[in-house]
């Protein structure tokens, strides 16, 4: 069962499904903490993240808010089982958690240790320590990254095109250069074509490697002697 809640996201205010989702799992932790939507909002709010965190820094605060309030209700019991870790029938990791032993673990699986030409199967098994019985929730996230050469990737626009063009000093040329002698002045010229407004913008053009921005408006001893 999936489960999140929607907030409709214009320019004068933030919001979005992952911050509204916090704010009423926050709100059933409090009124109603038994309810049977706390534990799917969490795996739905869980999927959400990317490398680490939600959308925007709004986002981020809300869910990891909610997600603090949520651990400190689970942490009341106390956690002590085993568990096994298998991919595609290998075992990858087993452990135990409890009072002395850790509670969390990561483990990497290469690229190269998978079937790219049938599903994987990644199976997670957790069983008592003991013939007291198992207490705790095992948790465990689980994702794929893969990286392609930059050269294998074609560009893609998405509503705003940037063009970048590395130019003589003088503004009397249009040609652009493709190297650059040392102590040689550069112009970089940006070009930003936008198919409707935008609110929020933020475009951030990095030096290339040895290069050094130049304010040509401050009277430096570059600007006011060249010959030096």
């Amino acid at each position: 069962m999936e489960v999140h809640w929607n907030d409709p996201v214009d320019s004068r205010r933030i919001g979005g499904p992952s911050r509204a989702t916090a704010a009423v799992l926050e709100a059933l932790l409090a009124v109603d903490p038994q309810s049977p939507l706390i534990d799917p909002a969490v795996r739905w709010l869980m999927v959400q993240r990317r490398n680490g965190w939600w959308g925007t820094t709004f986002d981020s605060a809300a869910a990891l808010r909610a997600l603090a309030t949520y651990t400190v209700r689970e942490s009341a019991v106390a956690a002590d089982y085993r568990y096994r870790v298998s991919l595609n029938g290998r075992l990858v990791a087993d452990g135990r958690v409890g009072r002395d032993a850790p509670d969390s673990r990561t483990l990497v699986v290469q690229l190269r240790d998978l079937m790219l030409d049938s599903p994987n199967r990644l199976l997670f098994e957790r069983d008592a320590h003991d013939l007291a019985g198992a207490s705790g929730r095992l948790y465990y996230t689980a994702s794929l990254r893969t990286f392609r050469p930059g050269e294998q990737v074609a560009p893609k626009t998405e509503g705003i095109a940037v063009t970048r063009e590395y130019l003589p000093a003088e503004r009397s040329s249009t040609t652009p250069i493709g190297a650059a002698r040392v102590g040689e002045l550069v112009r970089v010229q940006l070009t930003i074509i936008a198919n409707s407004d935008l609110d929020y913008l933020v475009v951030e053009d990095p030096l290339f490697a040895g290069a050094e921005a130049v304010d040509p408006s401050l009277a430096t001893t570059s600007i006011l002697r060249p010959s030096l």
